[in-house]
């Protein structure tokens, strides 16, 4: 299995996907640092992290991962010496792993700038914000990549960042969070972080400040990801070189 991580790490060297997990964060923390410096930057920060530049840098570096075996047919993947399910776990593996990179370099960020324009979040506040929101993207990852190879790169990008903005701006603050898995991350930030999708603090004595939701948020993320490696596995197995 390392092997086949390593192999699939290697695709994506000298790739746009491979400085993007960079890239997004700095450039999130960039723009905020402009437009929301003081003490909204931490705030801002964060919420254009999960809300924009996360769902589409994500989307890009699965749909890459998946998108140089499908130019070749599969031709050159399928004759490695690995199982096909390897191969589709391996590369789920590697992105999560770019995926974990980008957020530890986005939270280094958030910490230096509470230093630089004003803290208004814990370091505890700011690390768990990190875990959790790592947890429920991680299911739209084997998602983004199975979108790819039907529907190609664009369509990718297009489709998972619709569906975070839906998720974002039309579930996130209601009572039926959880039966859309995309409003998951921004439902929990508002507990965590005490911010809301828009950036602003959440009011005090609000039902968004209620930290039960945290824990079935997690699970139901969790469920989705293991259940959706599991079916686009079962794609994956059909594939063939051509």
């Amino acid at each position: 299995m390392i092997k086949c991580i390593i192999s699939e790490m290697q695709k994506l060297k000298r790739t746009f996907s491979k400085k993007l997990i960079f890239i997004a964060p700095l450039a999130t923390l960039f723009i905020c640092g402009i437009l929301g410096a003081g003490e909204t930057f931490q705030n801002g920060a964060y919420n254009w992290w999960y809300t924009m530049f996360l769902p589409g840098a994500l989307s890009i570096i699965c749909g890459t991962m998946v998108d140089k075996d499908k130019k070749l047919k599969y031709n050159e993947l399928f004759t490695l010496p690995f199982s096909k399910n390897t191969v589709w776990i391996g590369k789920i593996i590697a992105c999560s792993f770019m995926y974990l990179i980008s957020s530890i370099v986005f939270v280094i960020g958030i910490i230096l700038g509470g230093f630089i324009f004003g803290e208004i979040m814990s370091f505890s506040q700011i690390i768990e914000g990190m875990i959790v929101l790592f947890i429920t993207f991680l299911w739209q990852i084997p998602l983004c990549m199975i979108l790819c190879g039907k529907f190609g790169m664009i369509a990718t990008v297009l489709i998972n960042m619709i569906a975070n903005v839906i998720g974002v701006a039309g579930f996130s603050d209601g009572a039926n969070w959880y039966l859309y898995p995309f409003s998951i991350p921004s439902r929990l930030m508002c507990a965590i972080l005490n911010i809301l999708p828009n950036g602003f603090p959440v009011e005090k004595g609000s039902f968004l400040l209620n930290t039960n939701v945290i824990i079935p948020g997690i699970i139901i993320s969790l469920v989705c990801f293991i259940g959706i490696t599991a079916l686009t596995g079962m794609w994956f197995n059909t594939q063939e070189g051509i």
